[in-house]
């Protein structure tokens, strides 16, 4: 048994969804990669945005679902923006009488008997003004377009990169004019011949190798990697003392793909290998700040489903942006990612706890095994939750009892639309015995305990997102970090080491059935 559980944690894959929740999964997965806001996708699965994209974590394959989900996006934007053009003016006037942003796409759908109109895209555009508002047009500014240089410079770090050895006979035969001629105005007098030759020759060899599939694609960091040293070596030979070329990534990336690196490579007809090719470790900086500066602004929420939305009217005006699940996996959580703003406390319900109690693995997010052990308990408790009878409750403890105190646990009560959750408070379980971060309950709306009520509470927590809700509870407001040590029950657990009823993490995944019966 030891040796089995010591493997699913090690390779966590072995840890599987329950069979009924297969086709629940695939349904997540390829509402994510068709380009469905987030907030939508939480709304059919009957769940917060938050735990959607702690599902999407563990089941998504970045490298392929992340450039679908793009690709969906940005199809869907274009269509929906042609829609809003189209109907610019109606738009206007249904905004200026008072009807709610997410209904104008369904009055627009209804005077177009529903032909072509996507509704959940429409609604996120019209919530996140684009150029289809005429309040911000004024404020949006049209990128600075391409150059040839900038073409030049994709083209000669992809040859550097590679490893492209200069045809300088090829080039005297096929290089353009007007790309000499470009090059020439960028350089002053003193620019060494030979290298002007050689950047010219390393340029048009690499076309040749790009058709011949020789050189196919070049990440953000390795243009960067080989730009970088070698507009140092240039600087004081180009006529602007300001500029770099190579082009810096940023510039290359705005002004030859419109915000995109995808589109950019496409330009010179590179493609992207995987979807963390698209973005480097300053694009996640400038993303986070730019959506926190955008959300000051118009007074939006610092929220996952506002940055999911803020992403898609990026990718709408032409840019590209790391995702939700990009974006939280990158920094290993929302609320760390939200930390690097400036003045920003995170609420990570961890440092500051009342009981002064600290553990850094709490969270640490980046171990896949604990957090599907995490993800899978959550699930078998939503599944005993959505079958009970209506007053039937569930309680799930963490450990044994020390010293005769009561150790950590939750309870979920099943009610007629939801379930009433509550975690044990300081008023049963002070936090001398075990800590506690009572900041992470009131940022998350948790009912705060009185003396009629000693818990901290949620009510009518959707069936499919209080199994979650009450581990997360346990998790990062009572700071217990160990799934392994959780056992559920509907009935009172007993004390001490041997306890002959209840599931238990290892049981589960030793292939015991659960039912009602046996969790009993």
């Amino acid at each position: 048994m030891g040796e089995i559980l010591e493997e699913q944690l090690a390779t966590p894959v072995a840890i599987r969804p329950p069979a009924d929740h297969v086709a629940q999964r695939g349904a997540l997965v390829e509402a994510y990669r068709a380009g469905d806001p987030l907030r939508v996708i939480a709304v059919e699965h009957g769940a917060n945005v938050e735990t959607i994209c702690s599902r999407l974590t563990s089941e998504l394959n970045s490298d392929d679902d992340e450039l679908a989900r793009l690709r969906s996006i940005r199809a869907r934007t274009s269509a929906a923006k042609t829609d809003l053009e189209e109907q610019g003016h109606l738009v206007w006037r249904l905004a200026r009488s008072g009807f709610v942003v997410t209904d104008i796409p369904k009055v627009l759908s209804a005077l177009r008997a529903g032909a072509g109109i996507d509704l959940d895209i429409m609604a996120e555009l019209l919530q996140n003004p684009g150029p289809h508002d005429p309040d911000i047009c004024a404020d949006m500014l049209a990128p600075e377009g391409p150059s040839l240089s900038d073409h030049l410079s994709l083209l000669y770090v992809t040859g550097k990169h590679h490893g492209i050895e200069p045809d300088y006979q090829l080039a005297l035969g096929q290089m353009p004019a007007e790309e000499v001629v470009e090059l020439r105005k960028l350089c002053k007098a003193n620019f060494p011949p030979r290298r002007f030759a050689k950047i010219l020759a390393v340029a048009e060899t690499t076309k040749l190798a790009i058709r011949a599939k020789a050189a196919t694609s070049l990440s953000v960091g390795e243009y960067a990697a080989t730009a970088e040293p070698l507009a140092r070596r240039f600087r004081g030979h180009i006529f602007d003392d300001t500029a770099a070329w190579p082009a810096p990534v940023s510039a290359l990336t705005w002004r030859l793909g419109g915000g995109s690196w995808d589109q950019a490579l496409r330009v010179v007809g590179l493609q992207l290998r995987k979807a963390a090719d698209r973005f480097g470790e300053d694009d996640f900086t400038r993303a986070i700040h730019d959506y926190a500066e955008e959300c000051a602004d118009r007074d939006f929420p610092l929220s996952l489903e506002t940055y999911d939305r803020w992403v898609t009217a990026e990718v709408s005006r032409g840019g590209d942006r790391p995702s939700a699940i990009e974006m939280t996996g990158h920094y290993g959580g929302w609320q760390e990612a939200l930390s690097t703003l400036p003045g920003h406390e995170a609420k990570r319900g961890l440092p500051g706890s009342d009981s002064g109690w600290y553990d850094p693995a709490l969270i640490d997010r980046t171990d896949p095994a604990l957090e599907a052990a995490w993800l899978r308990a959550g699930e078998y408790i939503c599944e005993l939750l959505a079958n009970m009878p209506r007053n039937r409750s569930l309680r799930i403890h963490y450990g044994d009892s020390v010293g005769g105190s009561v150790p950590p646990y939750a309870e979920g009560t099943r009610g007629v639309d939801g379930v009433w959750c509550e975690v044990v408070s300081t008023h049963l379980l002070p936090s001398e015995q075990w800590p506690i971060d009572a900041g992470y309950f009131k940022a998350r709306d948790w009912l705060v305990p009185d003396d009629e009520i000693p818990h901290w509470c949620k009510e009518n927590v959707a069936f499919q997102d209080a199994g979650h809700q009450l581990l997360k509870g346990l998790r990062f407001g009572r700071l217990c970090p160990d799934p392994w040590q959780l056992r559920w029950s509907t009935k009172e657990l007993t004390s001490g080491p041997i306890r002959d009823h209840g599931v238990t993490m290892e049981q589960a995944l030793a292939g015991d059935i659960q039912t009602l019966r046996n969790a009993g």
